[in-house]
């Protein structure tokens, strides 16, 4: 072993990959499987995730549903393999661009990091980067493990603003490991002009088909959240799945708004539904997906190409079903929009077990909720609401599909990357950054902006036009 440090020093010094190291399978130990599996928290389900020094491709075991893998390393792992070279600046080409780009203990090795993170800024994906940091490494002969760089957690962090990288989370994964999530600096938005309504525009019959009538929360606050980006001519007629087949012998309507930013699932995929849905002439999404596995991708193809406009309430559902479409755009929860931040002063937790459809103001609710400085919640929207307020939240998954007892909704996954930027496991207190959630609602508040101006767009004809 003294032989082997002395030989790493040797190849630190010159600057020189160590490729007879990474050539032999013994060398890729087991023990760096839990960097991967902390990495899969930080990974939207759908995503395409490049690899990069992929080693025994640990990761692939990890990932969430309907990811696609793309192994990179030095030199062949199987089949697969995209092979780079770091050190030497050579990429791999990926086309479709991935999502998502894994840099999981590779970073130490690399010579020339600012160069690497410039040039990753290319694939316009989130980043994925563990790194053993100086903070609580200091001790660590770093040249003897083969480590060609010394960066403190702060210093790593200013590299990747430096070069181009907008830092979305940093967490200590172990004693001496770092993981920080880096994403794109977001692009420029044109403004969203919205269409003054005017006397001369004619009424315009507006369908929103949903759950509204459950009188669950979520769909109750999607209600009010629906109706103030509606222009003043739009006649709304609010229908629920189980009766939009009976609709159909009404009068035409102009525009379908498919959703009040709940979710859709299999069984709502009927004849009736798609009869409905396909004999209105423009239709708008504002929803999002639970119980993928069991979701076939054939509904939903036919429902997007039916679809105007899809506003994905959640990144996993545009990367799962959106994918190639230019009728996609991913909008987030909008719920988020009508929970105002505050701060929760009550010491005692609160256990939310079941669905909230006592016939209480929903303001109420909220602000019952809101009281509480721990929230534990097993419904996804007293969830959303608890993390504009409470310290510290918890949340159980729903798995109510029937004759399928283990699979769950998936929805409170798809929330926490949006919001959070990761996930975190069930049934677990864990703290809430609340600077994220801000910044989560103001980009909702945009992308609800747009819709607004979409919807005005879509009912602004004129008589006789």
């Amino acid at each position: 072993m003294i032989a082997e440090h002395a030989a790493r020093r040797i190849k630190v010094a010159v600057g020189e990959t160590d490729r007879e190291r990474w050539s032999e399978p013994s060398n890729l130990l087991r023990s760096w499987e839990g960097r991967s599996v902390r990495a899969v928290d930080f990974i939207p389900a759908g995503a395409r995730v490049l690899d990069l020094g992929c080693g025994a491709m640990t990761l692939e075991r990890h990932l969430p549903y309907g990811c696609t893998y793309l192994p990179a390393d030095l030199v062949p792992r199987d089949s697969r393999t995209l092979i780079c070279e770091l050190n030497k600046g050579i990429l791999p080409r990926v086309d479709p661009l991935p999502d998502v780009v894994t840099l999981l203990g590779v970073a130490e090795y690399v010579n020339d990091l600012p160069a690497l993170f410039r040039a990753l800024r290319g694939y316009d994906a989130r980043l994925v980067v563990t790194y053993n940091a100086t903070d609580y490494a200091a001790g660590l002969d770093r040249a003897a493990l083969g480590w060609v760089n010394a960066y403190s957690v702060q210093a790593l962090i200013a590299l990747a603003k430096e070069t181009g990288w907008r830092l979305r989370l940093a967490t200590w994964i172990d004693r001496n490991q770092v993981l920080v999530l880096l994403v794109p600096p977001p692009a420029p938005q044109p403004p969203t002009a919205v269409p003054r309504d005017g006397a001369r525009v004619r009424p315009r019959r507006v369908a929103v088909l949903s759950c509204y009538d459950v009188g669950n929360f979520g769909d109750r606050l999607g209600y009010h959240v629906l109706s103030p980006l509606l222009p003043s001519h739009a006649e709304v007629v609010w229908i629920s799945h189980n009766r939009c087949a009976a609709e159909m012998a009404a009068d035409p309507f102009d525009l379908l708004v498919l959703g009040i930013g709940n979710s859709l699932y299999q069984t709502l995929f009927t004849s009736g539904f798609f009869r409905f849905v396909e004999a209105v002439p423009q239709v708008i999404g504002i929803f999002g997906t639970q119980y993928r596995e069991v979701l076939a991708t054939a509904n939903m193809s036919r429902l997007l190409d039916k679809v105007d406009r899809w506003f994905a309430r959640y990144e996993e559902d545009a990367l799962i079903y959106g994918r190639g479409r230019t009728n996609v755009e991913h909008l987030g929860d909008w719920l988020f929009a009508a929970c105002p931040m505050a701060r929760g002063t009550e010491e005692r937790p609160l256990r939310i077990e079941r669905e909230i459809r006592r016939p209480l103001p929903v303001d109420r609710v909220m602000q019952n909720i809101q009281r509480y400085r721990a929230v534990h919640s097993a419904r996804l929207h007293p969830l959303v609401v608890a993390l504009t307020s409470a310290e510290r939240v918890a949340y159980r998954e729903q798995r109510v599909y029937p004759n399928e007892p283990r699979l769950s909704s998936g929805k409170f996954r798809s929330m926490l990357i949006d919001v959070l930027g990761r996930t975190f496991p069930e049934n677990e207190l864990f703290a809430v950054d609340h600077g994220a959630v801000t910044r989560y609602r103001a980009a909702v508040r945009n992308g609800m902006r747009r819709l607004e101006a979409d919807l005005a767009r879509r009912l602004s004809e004129t008589p006789g036009a």
